[in-house]
């Protein structure tokens, strides 16, 4: 039914970490926003893909 879809690895080419994120690697990067240590970090956007957007 899926056969016609890209499998997971091939979005995670050259331009990416070379693997896919885990949502605790995710999760850990909202934590971090979340915490008021970050009360410096104002209307950025933090993009958490493994350099797939690059």
């Amino acid at each position: 039914m899926r056969s016609h879809l890209p499998s997971a690895q091939a979005f995670a080419g050259p331009r990416s970490a070379g693997w896919l994120l885990e949502p605790a690697e995710i999760a850990r990067v909202l934590t971090f926003l979340a915490d008021p240590d970050s009360g410096a970090t104002t209307g950025a956007v933090v993009p958490v893909d493994g350099g797939l957007a690059l």
